[in-house]
């Protein structure tokens, strides 16, 4: 299995930068981020086994009925 590289975000709505791609929720203002937020590299970091394993691969979904963002692990 290839390595995950951490990827980051900024908050639309306070302008806070550099949010851990794994955060779905800005830790400045709590609000989630939204489907428009475009992600970016800043340098490579490796997530651990761990944070691999935890945080899931693949592109999160949005669901139809909520709304709500899901990670790639959840299937529902």
């Amino acid at each position: 299995m290839g390595k995950l590289v951490m990827g980051y975000w900024d908050c639309p709505y306070c302008s806070t930068k550099h949010i851990e791609g794994t955060k779905r929720e800005c830790p400045s203002c709590g609000k989630p981020r939204g489907q428009e937020v475009k992600f970016y590299m800043d340098g490579v970091r490796y997530l651990s086994e761990e944070e691999s394993r935890t945080k899931g691969k693949g592109a999160d979904w949005l669901c139809d009925h909520c709304g709500n963002y899901n990670s790639a692990l959840n299937t529902r």
